[in-house]
């Protein structure tokens, strides 16, 4: 299986792209529950959006392979910060 980390493109795009690199932890998780946020937050209280906010901030882009059980839970806060998305 591979190893992927996220790293910028080449356009400058600050949203991170998967990459295949050894030794770092596979992120395909968190990147699929990012892209799995509404794009227009707007509808939502905002300490439902403060909420998922911070937990796709908390992410830390650059663990190793040893440490994809936290890269996974990065994923699951994800989720579930987006599953708890209140409607105004």
């Amino acid at each position: 299986m591979p190893v992927y980390a996220i790293e910028g493109d080449a356009s400058g795009s600050e949203t991170p792209v998967v990459s295949e690199r050894d030794g770092l932890a596979n992120y395909q998780a968190v990147q699929d529950a990012i892209d799995a946020i509404p794009d227009d937050l707007s509808r939502f209280t905002d300490d439902s959006v403060a909420e998922l906010n911070a937990a796709v901030e908390v992410v830390d882009w650059n663990l190793d392979a040893s440490q994809q059980d936290t890269v996974d839970d990065y994923a699951d806060a994800i989720d579930s910060a987006t599953r708890g998305l209140t409607w105004i």
